[in-house]
């Protein structure tokens, strides 16, 4: 029984990396809540390829039965589809809600299965569901009552009992599974405010209009302003500043007023990769997406920026590469206090990708020269770094960004082992503009001297 919070796609993601561990001989089928028992018909044609995927979602009328966002869930039916695993929809329509309803779902669920399982005795059942579900007295309860004796493995996610326990031990950033028992397990994959924060913008962008969504981005854009404020010991630091999105016709106008065709260029390559900035002249920071991450981001970098007292430079040109590159660095590591479960690829990832051609890994060639190129300018080989200039206009700000925020990660990580000092990651945070390609220099060497966090985030996860 492996437990769901809807509006968490980190949580539909740890369903499938454990499902993707399970042995490949072992006959299996997947019961899934996210689909009404009613629109089995149009599952089991979508699982055969008879209906489009817009068909099956039009027919099972995906948004006013589930709502939550269906790329979260789609990779779990893909993964059944390839691996010829059985889907069994086990949700049950209700016009009422509470307590009578879970219980309700509970048992018309555990009749499901019972039945299923019966008729396939030699197969293993998975089931995802609402992690209310699997506590003791709901559907475990109901299972046992229906099999007599069965083995059931719960597991939980992202608990904020013992993401806090982990945190009071310093342990949060290396341990992502915690074991109960023999068969209750608990996925720690995101801090407890990621999942809340998750559920805050689901229910805003499917009630609220968005006017609504804009003041609550920023309201929690200042409030991730307050947390690295406090974190990082930078309490004098002023408030002003305010927060637009994609809708704010008024804001792009003035950036145009603003900045020059080179800037507006990588403006706009900046928010086709879901990038966030900030504009001091104007006070005023963009957000591109909703995710906690991306909002902590740009709250990252508009401290970065106000800790600096940085104008707008034009780090969009060719001679600024490492500047865009520490402007990343220090957002990942800002996005990192906030959410200490966030995890980015490494160079060992980037190759897999290349080798598999996963689609939109086509800059990833140059993320890969240029930090061979480092490596050998630490080691003294070479004596300059110059390879950045021949970086492709389009592909420089997602090459940046993306040694960025590994070298964010091995910056927080050193910071978290104490390997760094706080005086140290202070003096490297402060650095004024003018030596911001030197203070990333710094930094890399010193990552030099110390391991990875780790080799591979696949591995990892």
């Amino acid at each position: 029984l492996m437990g769901d919070f809807h509006a968490l796609n980190q949580s539909q993601k740890g369903h499938l990396r454990v499902l993707r561990l399970l042995p490949k001989t072992q006959k299996k089928v997947l019961f899934v809540e996210f689909l009404k028992r009613q629109d089995q018909k149009f599952l089991d044609l979508y699982l055969k390829e008879e209906l489009s995927e817009q068909e099956f979602l039009d027919k099972v009328q995906w948004e006013q039965s589930w709502g939550f966002p269906w790329k979260s869930y789609k990779p779990l039916l893909v993964w059944a589809k390839k691996h010829r695993v059985p889907v069994v929809a086990i949700d049950r329509a209700l016009k009422f809600h509470g307590d009578q309803s879970l219980a309700l779902r509970d048992q018309f669920a555990a009749q499901v299965i019972f039945e299923t399982l019966v008729a396939n005795p030699d197969h293993l059942g998975i089931v995802i569901i609402g992690d209310y579900h699997i506590s003791k007295n709901h559907l475990p309860k109901r299972l046992l009552e229906k099999f007599g004796n069965l083995k059931i493995v719960r597991i939980f996610q992202n608990s904020e009992t013992i993401f806090l326990k982990l945190l009071e031990l310093g342990k949060e950033f290396e341990i992502d599974v915690v074991r109960f028992n023999r068969w209750d397990y608990c996925l720690v994959s995101v801090a407890p405010w990621v999942k809340w924060h998750a559920l805050l913008l689901h229910y805003e962008e499917t009630i609220e209009g968005d006017h609504e969504i804009v003041y609550k981005v920023s309201e929690e854009v200042h409030r991730f302003y307050g947390m690295l404020k406090h974190d990082l010991n930078t309490f004098d630091l002023d408030d002003d500043f305010h927060v637009t999105t994609i809708t704010d016709n008024k804001f792009f106008n003035q950036l145009d007023s603003l900045l020059n065709a080179s800037e507006r260029s990588g403006i706009r390559e900046l928010i086709e990769i879901g990038g966030g900035f900030y504009i001091p002249q104007l006070k005023t920071a963009f957000v591109s997406k909703l995710s906690l991450n991306h909002v902590a981001e740009v709250a990252s970098t508009i401290w970065h920026f106000k800790i600096t007292k940085t104008g707008w430079e034009s780090f969009m040109s060719e001679d600024y590469f490492y500047e865009l590159v520490w402007i990343f660095v220090v957002q990942y590591f800002g996005s990192k206090l906030i959410n200490p479960k966030r995890k980015m690829a490494t160079i060992l990832d980037l190759k897999k990708d290349l080798r598999d051609q996963k689609s939109g890994s086509d800059y990833y060639p140059w993320v890969i020269k240029i930090k061979q190129e480092e490596e050998l300018w630490i080691s003294g080989i070479k004596k300059r770094l110059s390879l950045y200039r021949k970086i492709p206009g389009k592909k420089r700000v997602r090459v940046a960004r993306e040694i960025g925020f590994m070298t964010g990660e091995k910056l927080y990580f050193l910071y978290r082992k104490r390997w760094l000092s706080s005086q140290d990651l202070m003096m490297y945070l402060q650095a004024p503009i003018s030596t911001w390609k030197e203070t990333y220099l710094q930094v890399i060497r010193k990552l030099d001297e110390r391991p990875d966090p780790y080799p591979s985030k696949y591995q990892r996860v």
